[in-house]
């Protein structure tokens, strides 16, 4: 059996990380879903022009219905505050 780490380290494998402006550019070049994965009450007091937003705690069973295309190029954005960066 895996240990967390493992399957951690494998998962980082599939995954890139980004500034958030970097993925903001790309989702308007690529045409990627941008997905805001914080609370609501974060997202209404800085919001971010064309993501949507699906919380964290229930992306796995709302994320279908934002994109059926398993190509589709996602990026997410958590903990983020102007002037930051975290994608």
């Amino acid at each position: 059996m895996k240990t967390i780490s493992t399957l951690i380290a494998e998962i980082r494998k599939n995954i890139q990380t980004t500034s958030a402006h970097d993925a903001y550019l790309s989702e308007q070049k690529e045409k990627s879903l941008f997905i805001d994965i914080r609370e609501a009450q974060e997202v209404a007091t800085s919001p971010v022009i064309n993501s949507v937003n699906i919380p964290r705690g229930v992306l796995e069973m709302n994320i279908g219905n934002c994109t059926t295309d398993k190509n589709q190029r996602i990026s997410s954005l958590c903990n983020w505050r102007p002037g930051e960066s975290c994608c």
